[in-house]
């Protein structure tokens, strides 16, 4: 079994601290051609989401994700799915659905 380099760890604790969610989606739009992943075809994609944590007032945050081809029938606008948002930052939205993956690459500064 492989170990998990530092960065993997970090990311997983970051995800797995933040705060469980619901979002509607209010745009999508695709951002960068297709790629191919762990899991086959893999897309970039900007959302545009309106965040409903327990308790709270609603916020609209836009988030940077890579959606796989089996998740991509899920990803329509008006739909409500379930996210996790950073405890530091809440603009920064995590997917807490399956073949749907944060894109890291926003959080080292680059936007596709």
């Amino acid at each position: 079994m492989q170990k998990k380099n530092k960065i993997v760890l970090e990311r997983e604790e970051k995800i797995n601290a933040a705060v469980i969610a619901y979002a509607t989606i209010k745009s999508i739009k695709q951002t960068s051609s297709p790629t191919i992943g762990s899991m086959g075809r893999v897309d970039s994609f900007c959302l545009d989401l309106e965040i409903q944590i327990e308790d709270q007032e609603p916020f609209n945050a836009k988030t940077w994700w890579l959606i796989y081809i089996l998740a991509i029938s899920q990803m329509r606008i008006g739909e409500t799915i379930s996210v996790r948002v950073d405890k530091k930052d809440k603009k920064v939205i995590y997917p807490n659905i399956e073949n749907v993956e944060y894109d890291w690459r926003v959080a080292m500064g680059y936007i596709p």
